[in-house]
């Protein structure tokens, strides 16, 4: 959906934002790009104001160069074409993203795999998320090595993971029995006066221990 979404659709959520003057990092809306390919997309188009077709290499910018790396692919490209507008205020379409594999062979975004096209969404996110990250059934669709890259990836970020799989736990680290109960919050599905709810908690301390136990430092 987020795909769909935010880069599927028809014109450039950058579009928008065209100016020919510089932009900081705080004017831009976190949520519609990464800052590194705002700025390359913004300095190409003010440098140009007649493109028509133009193409941002995966070694232009570190956040699509990451995102190659972590698919395992050779290189990939953002490649923006103009839909329409005067050169004051051109309109262009969103970035299709290609990707070339080590042999030669390219490849869509929207072809990749489900797990890839999760892997994509995730880092592109993290991009525009410098701060905070937020995910749901982060091992979906993932190879165990793609999670633990996931979460290296998080870097010193606040981080809200909700899961359902171990395989998330595997990649995780716990120094106490205290770290654990400090990490997790448990949610469950109570009765309350005839109505199920969901109900939220904290571990208790035996639970902390017996589960440091199997996934602590130590372990």
């Amino acid at each position: 959906d987020w795909l769909r979404d935010n880069i599927y659709s028809e014109e450039s959520f950058l579009s928008i934002y065209f100016s020919t003057r510089a932009l900081t990092n705080e004017e831009l809306p976190s949520r519609d790009a990464p800052f590194d390919l705002f700025q390359k997309f913004i300095s190409s188009v003010a440098n140009n104001k007649k493109l028509v077709t133009f193409t941002i290499e995966s070694n232009d910018i570190p956040t699509l160069k990451n995102i190659v790396t972590a698919l395992g692919y050779e290189n990939g490209q953002a490649v923006f074409e103009r839909l329409g507008g005067d050169n004051k205020n051109p309109s262009f379409g969103s970035p299709r993203f290609h990707f070339t594999m080590r042999d030669g062979t390219s490849i869509r975004l929207q072809d990749l795999s489900f797990g890839e096209q999760r892997l994509f969404a995730y880092y592109y996110y993290l991009a525009c998320s410098p701060q905070v990250v937020i995910a749901d059934e982060l091992t979906n669709g993932m190879h165990h090595e793609m999670v633990r890259g996931c979460i290296e990836a998080i870097g010193q970020r606040q981080a809200f993971l909700a899961t359902q799989n171990p395989l998330l736990l595997d990649h995780l680290e716990f120094a106490s029995i205290d770290a654990v109960r400090e990490s997790f919050t448990l949610c469950s599905k109570e009765l309350h006066d005839d109505s199920e709810r969901m109900t939220f908690r904290q571990m208790s301390e035996d639970e902390a221990r017996e589960f440091f136990g199997h996934y602590g430092a130590e372990q």
